[in-house]
């Protein structure tokens, strides 16, 4: 680990990520602030903005 980044919700979700394919397995990279978020990192960010956008297309299912 390079650094420590404080990154809210509300910018990561205006993040385009974009995907790569390394040794048979898709690796995500979010490109905040001039820093690749990537990796495992960048695989665990992705299903968490999925299950966060899915959680709140439907105002009546409430907050996570």
């Amino acid at each position: 680990m390079a650094q420590i980044l404080l990154a809210p919700l509300e910018e990561l979700l205006k993040v385009e990520p974009w995907n790569e394919v390394r040794l048979g397995r898709t690796v995500w990279h979010f490109p905040f602030r001039g820093v690749d978020i990537w990796g495992v990192t960048g695989n665990i960010l992705k299903e968490f903005l999925e299950v966060w956008r899915e959680a709140h297309r439907d105002p009546s299912r409430g907050p996570l």
